[in-house]
């Protein structure tokens, strides 16, 4: 009886301590102050800005033609 109470006060001790230990860690980037500040990150924000600027048109000339294929 003795051996079976240390084993359940052991458990016990275990499962109250890995929960102190398991805490959640929340952290928060602020990515637009990134891009402000990093010259890198602004030419590659204009380089990306550019290529959907093309594929936006590329797709407007892919729907008009569409259009007319269905005509």
């Amino acid at each position: 009886m003795r051996t079976f109470a240390l084993s359940l006060a052991i458990i016990i001790l275990m499962l109250t301590s890995a929960s102190v230990f398991s805490q959640t860690k929340v952290g928060y980037v602020d990515s637009k102050k990134i891009v402000e500040v990093i010259p890198e990150t602004r030419d590659a924000k204009a380089r990306l800005d550019r290529i959907v600027t093309e594929w936006q048109s590329d797709l407007t000339k892919l729907q008009d033609s569409l259009r007319l294929k269905k005509r």
